[in-house]
């Protein structure tokens, strides 16, 4: 490489190590920009900083399928918090424990990565299982540790348990499998009981959480959290909006969705 190739490689890594977007961009070259991933980054970054302030904030993420925010939120999002504090316990939950899994495992990927090293060697994870203060620190489908720092990942189907487990940053990702569960009064009760009774209880004092879904019912867990927490702040994506623009025109091209609105109705 020359001086300059050097250089705009400097540039790149320092971006990346204090930009979400960027970081993402640096992980995967071909990875589609758009306005809404813009939005969403910069939301998660100020949600970072209100966590490590203490604000314990909760963010209420609304997007509909299939449109890239489960990449963001659930795999690069833990990633990149990690880099910066390798001591936090994250939990990344969803409908299927075996969902969960495949999270995690995308996680552990992106930490096993040559460029994530460039980026954080300190918190990059080692392609071989290690053994640190007299113990083989942990990596399964469930859960790894971070060697030579506090840091952990749980992954967990939501009604699973999380006993024993602080959680400093969570992330509850789609909470809901479809609109059949959604109609259900008793799936709904039971994720809302489950959200209250296990998952924040297992939360530490300035612990954040965040609840990203696909809406199906004003009264699932986002509606519910929505209405009785103060703190809870809403970001909402429609997949069409008001002027009638596609949300992510790259991925979903607006004749694409409006004939799914047809189908589906209001």
């Amino acid at each position: 490489m020359n001086n300059e190739s050097i250089a705009r490689e400097i540039l790149r890594r320092r971006e990346a190590r204090h930009s979400l977007l960027a970081f993402i961009r640096y992980i995967n070259p071909d990875y589609i920009v758009s306005d809404f991933a813009r939005e969403v980054c910069a939301a998660l970054e100020r949600f970072i900083d209100d966590c490590m302030a203490g604000r314990r904030p909760v963010l209420i993420l609304q997007a509909p399928p299939q449109h890239g925010k489960s990449d963001i939120v659930s795999r690069f999002l833990p990633a990149y918090v990690f880099g910066h504090y390798p001591d936090l316990r994250i939990a990344g939950l969803s409908y299927a424990k075996d969902l969960a899994s495949d999270m995690n495992r995308d996680v552990q990927r992106i930490m096993m990565g040559p460029e994530y090293f460039k980026l954080f060697p300190k918190s990059s994870l080692n392609n071989k299982r290690v053994v640190y203060n007299e113990t083989e620190a942990k990596r399964n489908s469930e859960t790894f540790e971070l060697v030579g720092h506090r840091g952990a990942y749980v992954g967990q189907g939501v009604g699973g348990p999380l006993t024993g487990k602080r959680v400093d940053f969570g992330i509850i990702d789609d909470p809901i499998k479809n609109s059949k569960e959604a109609l259900s009064a008793t799936v709904k009760e039971s994720v809302w009981k489950w959200y209250g009774s296990t998952f924040l209880t297992r939360l530490s004092k300035n612990a954040g959480h965040i609840i990203m879904a696909t809406r199906w019912a004003t009264d699932d867990l986002s509606g519910r959290v929505i209405e009785h927490n103060p703190r809870a702040k809403l970001l909402s994506f429609p997949a069409v909006s008001e002027a009638g623009e596609a949300l992510v025109p790259d991925l979903h091209p607006i004749e694409k969705l409006l004939e799914t609105k047809q189908i589906l109705g209001d």
